[in-house]
């Protein structure tokens, strides 16, 4: 007859540090070695004595800390992640961030309150982008465990059905992965800066957080904070934005080709380049819970964190011209989705339109809320009806979609017709996902005056586009 036994490895820490991913990796990388598939606690599971190690895995087993010491004196490895990253991370279910900082750290004292030898501390992010040296330090610490493979070999020895491939791989495609699992990708690090309001508040009621990160290696001093400056000054003018107001962020699309114009989004206007027009013109709105710039090229990156709003780097598959827009969008929303954030909306706004308005973008976003709108499209009139549009057909010209009595009618007849303007094109973070374009049914127009409708697409649009703010800084100094 068999005889089970306890777990004799026990993988814990607080939520969102990667005690999932380690689990998954230890059969794979270790000789005779079992595991449950998800969280089981090590107080209640009985393993089969057969195999020489085995793990169990849940992250409230860290309050039982002491007792799992004295009665089970079982290997206690625990995943350590930067508490800002822990932090922002969000729960579905609760509608609610996964923890607080003070939780974060009751985690870590109950760990070190065991005082035994087996514990071992272990970082997310080692085991992120240095696995082997995570691999080396737990050969080292618990005797007897023999190494199989490396942990970024893993993969090879998966079954290619196994939910759990693509974590091995890189790949952050369509394919997701379990509940709670988390990629092996090294864009998970750094997370918080996607919501430094929250860092702002946390550091702010937690002032003992930045000793912290001094202790574990995650920064050297306190000059990071002076990327909360921006998040805080918003909260200075109102302290209850966060609280009432929509979620909406906004997305700048601005990737390195250009065959029109050669490096067109960092191309000079007026003295800014088009990439800093829209960055100014969203920061100036003041509306946005968070502005991230779309691109491959290091000129924008350098531009976009000199202003302080955050970067996501585009694959290079999305950064050709045969790629439309509106994949960068998407690739932005799933991109943030995959970090734990999600918001009510997203206002894509191009470089290309450098002569936006603050009020035009403020205008665009309340008349979403106003009309629960999926989508809100900024559109001008056609100065030139496209009903009179002709087509060349073996030398002979004729009506491309009309009939010959459009230009023998009275203009004022037909119908008005408009054009996107990318000013702002909007659209609710379901509806984006679900339609994967802001070029939807349920389009609502939010119409602007022709002086700020410019589009610029070659030479001649850019030097439009020069006059027009030109005259418009004349206006505005006689006023």
């Amino acid at each position: 007859m068999e005889v089970t036994l306890p777990p004799n490895i026990v993988i814990t820490g607080a939520f969102r540090s990667g005690t999932t991913l380690l689990l998954l990796l230890f059969p794979y990388a270790f000789r005779d070695v079992i595991t449950h598939e998800g969280e089981i606690t090590a107080l209640n599971v009985q393993l089969p004595s057969v195999y020489k190690w085995r793990v169990s895995k849940l992250p409230n087993d860290i309050h039982h800390v002491r007792i799992l010491h004295e009665k089970l004196d079982p290997y206690i490895v625990y995943m350590l992640r930067d508490p800002r990253d822990s932090i922002v991370s969000w729960k579905e279910i609760k509608n609610d961030y996964h923890l607080s900082y003070d939780e974060w750290q009751r985690n870590l004292i109950f760990a070190e309150s065991a005082k035994s030898p087996k514990l071992i501390i272990l970082r997310f992010e080692d085991l992120i982008s240095r696995p082997e040296q995570i691999e080396n330090t737990i050969v080292e610490r618990i005797q007897g465990i023999e190494k199989k493979c490396n942990f970024a070999e893993c993969y090879k020895y998966m079954d290619s059905k196994s939910p759990y491939l693509h974590q091995l791989t890189h790949d952050s495609g369509p394919n997701r992965s379990r509940e709670n699992i988390r990629p092996m990708d090294q864009s998970v690090i750094g997370s918080w800066r996607y919501d430094k309001v929250r860092i702002w508040q946390q550091l702010k009621k937690f002032p003992e957080m930045q000793a912290t990160l001094e202790k574990y290696g995650y920064e050297k001093d306190d000059s990071w904070q002076r990327l909360l400056c921006k998040a805080e000054t918003k909260r200075k003018k109102n302290p209850n934005r966060a609280k009432n107001d929509k979620s909406i962020i906004a997305i700048i699309p601005a990737r390195k080709g250009s065959k029109r114009i050669p490096g067109k989004n960092t191309a000079l206007l007026a003295g800014k380049s088009l990439v800093e027009h829209a960055i100014d013109i969203a920061l100036e709105a003041d509306i946005f819970s968070g502005i991230y710039v779309s691109t491959d090229d290091p000129k924008v990156i350098s531009i976009a964190k000199e202003r302080g709003v955050e970067v996501i780097k585009r694959p290079a598959v999305l950064a050709n011209d045969n790629v439309v827009v509106d994949k960068a969008l998407l690739h932005v929303v799933e991109h943030l989705e995959q970090h734990g954030q999600r918001f009510e909306a997203a206002c894509l706004m191009t470089p290309t339109a450098p002569l936006r308005m603050v009020k035009d973008v403020r205008g665009a976003v309340q008349l979403l809320w106003e009309k629960d709108a999926d989508f809100v499209i900024t559109v001008a009139l056609y100065d030139h009806s496209p009903f009179y549009a002709l087509v060349i057909k073996n030398g002979i010209l004729k009506p491309s979609f009309m009939s010959y009595d459009v230009f023998t009618n009275d203009s004022k007849s037909l119908q008005p017709l408009y054009r996107p303007i990318a000013v702002a094109r909007i659209g609710r973070w379901g509806a984006i996902k679900k339609y994967g374009t802001t070029f939807s049914p349920g389009m609502v127009p939010y119409i602007i005056p022709p002086e700020h409708a410019v589009d610029i697409d070659n030479k001649i649009d850019f030097e439009w586009a020069e006059f027009l703010l030109k005259r418009r800084k004349q206006q505005n100094n006689l006023k």
